[in-house]
């Protein structure tokens, strides 16, 4: 089993919801990037629970650097992070929760896997994920990369709806790159959104993306989704931007915008759980501390998996020197 991503920068995931800690590394990054611990504190601070929407699951989410970073700059070796699990409880672990990653963990481990909260599957993972991207997120910053992230904004209502009835909410993010230069991509398979797209069915939760009109272009004509060409300011445009900033897998200088759907949390307190002891269907009460909508902290996922994405994508285009200038 493997837990990696990326070809020039590698991130590789550790850890599980509710071992000792969990953690991130990142190799490929050049020696001589500046380090801003408060940048990685704001992330985990925006991807923390903080209300009654979120989970009531209380991690501190102290982080510690433990390699690649000397003196506030990295020094060219894989850079790692760890966070303690803190607000640990011990559950029961010998039911599989409908539509989570329990039983077929079970199964692909031969009845080996850590299951407690969902383990290795958890969002819990996350966390180091959004800690070691948020260097690459406030190094595009500085290269004038902005992503950012939106939901509707009456969703919040739903959602307390959702809860008060012991259920749970699905919801579409809107994810936007501005300030990529054009060309950033590797046909046929690492096309820009292809990489986009791996990584972002690495978050918990997400089951479905689309770039630009997408599905909409469903029985739609040519003629009517085509981005013509224009002139500004001396600069070749495009008038539209139906295809989402992407094409022919690379970007083409209009904004990248794509949209990401978060499936509703499956831990809800009304339904059936499967006892893998005794292989039998129970109804019973399992109480967890889950998210009624899992893209509220969601974004913060997104736009630290985007960075890294684009970053793994730019090296391949610029080669490392790129991320000193």
């Amino acid at each position: 089993m493997t837990s990696s991503i990326g070809k020039n920068l590698t991130l590789q995931l550790f850890g599980e919801s509710h071992g000792l800690a969990v953690g991130a590394t990142i190799d490929g990054l050049p020696a001589g990037m500046k380090i801003d611990e408060n940048t990685i504190r704001h992330e985990l601070t925006r991807r923390r629970p903080r209300d009654k929407l979120t989970s009531s699951r209380q991690e501190q989410d102290n982080f510690k650097i433990i390699s690649g970073v000397y003196q506030g700059f990295t020094n060219g070796n894989p850079l790692t992070i760890i966070i303690e699990n803190k607000d640990v409880i011990e559950v029961n672990t010998h039911y599989a929760r409908p539509s989570h990653g329990d039983f077929p963990n079970f199964k692909k481990s031969n009845g080996f896997a850590d299951l407690r909260g969902g383990g290795m599957a958890s969002g819990r993972l996350t966390a180091p994920i959004v800690a070691v991207c948020s260097i690459l997120l406030d190094f595009l910053k500085k290269k004038n990369i902005f992503i950012s992230t939106s939901l509707p904004t009456d969703i919040k209502k739903d959602i307390l709806s959702a809860k008060e009835h012991d259920d749970s909410l699905g919801a579409i993010v809107n994810v936007k790159i501005s300030g990529l230069d054009i060309g950033v991509g590797e046909p046929f398979f690492a096309t820009l959104e292809g990489c986009l797209a791996y990584a972002m069915f690495a978050i918990p939760g997400i089951k479905g993306i689309d770039f630009g009109l997408g599905f909409n272009m469903d029985r739609m004509f040519g003629s009517d989704v085509n981005d013509q060409f224009k002139i500004q300011n001396g600069e070749i445009r495009l008038q539209s931007n139906h295809s989402g900033g992407i094409e022919a897998g690379l970007s083409n200088g209009e904004d990248v915008e794509f949209r990401v759907v978060f499936r509703p949390t499956p831990s809800i307190n009304k339904t059936q759980y499967l006892n893998l002891k005794t292989k039998e269907v129970e109804t019973i009460a399992l109480s967890g501390r889950n998210d009624s909508c899992i893209a509220l902290r969601g974004c913060v996922v997104i736009e630290a998996l985007t960075a890294f994405t684009l970053c793994d994508l730019l090296m391949s285009q610029y080669g490392s020197r790129y991320f000193l200038l």
